[in-house]
């Protein structure tokens, strides 16, 4: 049974090199939101790396909006609320990827 808590600080950031995006998100994502994190991303050539260390401050496991009623160690012990790290996550990174494209660098 999922119980409101307080808020969960999520991290993400984006840096390019030449015509790749690295992106990043704190916590340990399902698969099925790094998928969106490409799809949405502005360069086709996207690679997502995430990190898992609760004591970091990472928001641990999370799952992707659908994966919330299946009972699995992830799904039941994340931190994450359903409807509010899949979206945000994915359009926070495509956001952080098109800002770099706007930097000049010569």
């Amino acid at each position: 049974q999922y119980e409101d808590a307080p808020p969960v600080p999520i991290q993400v950031g984006a840096l390019r090199i030449g015509t790749i995006a690295v992106a990043s998100s704190s916590g340990e994502l399902y698969t099925l939101i790094g998928q969106r994190v490409k799809q949405q991303s502005p360069l086709k050539d996207t690679m997502l790396v995430t990190l898992v260390n609760p004591s970091s401050g990472a928001n641990g496991y999370t799952p992707d909006d659908a994966s919330y009623g299946h009972q699995t160690f992830q799904a039941l012990g994340t931190r994450v609320k359903q409807g509010c790290a899949e979206t945000a996550i994915a359009e926070g990174i495509s956001e952080l990827v098109q800002k770099t494209l706007s930097v000049n660098t010569h």
